[in-house]
């Protein structure tokens, strides 16, 4: 207890595995759509960690993505965390998964 997760060795290489895997899945799009408009992060962890977010766009950083640090890590709720130079804009959009299902059972009624 008391100690941060992310630096043990097991919790570190589990952040990498997951990073990687993101930014394969971002370069596959961006070669299968030719190109990058917006990445939007979203969930709990695309809306709650600021750490993931920056490790992620880093990683992709040769696509064009810059963050502004300090819009990752400050603020809540939907906002623009991608710094002016940014090639593409960088969200972070808070998940509603509760007004989907409940627009899924209006719709079937």
């Amino acid at each position: 207890m008391g100690r941060c997760i992310h630096r043990t060795p097991r919790a570190a290489l589990a952040l990498d595995v997951f990073t990687n895997a993101v930014q394969r899945y971002i370069g596959q799009y961006f070669v299968e759509l030719g190109g990058l408009d917006r990445l939007v992060f979203t969930g709990g962890i695309g809306e709650n960690s600021p750490l993931l977010r920056g490790r992620i766009c880093e990683s992709v950083q040769s696509l064009g993505i810059a963050l502004d640090k300090k819009a990752n890590t400050d603020g809540k709720g939907d906002r623009l965390i991608s710094s002016p130079e940014s090639k593409a804009e960088v969200w972070v959009i808070a998940a509603n998964e509760e007004l989907g299902v409940a627009r899924e059972t209006y719709a079937k009624m």
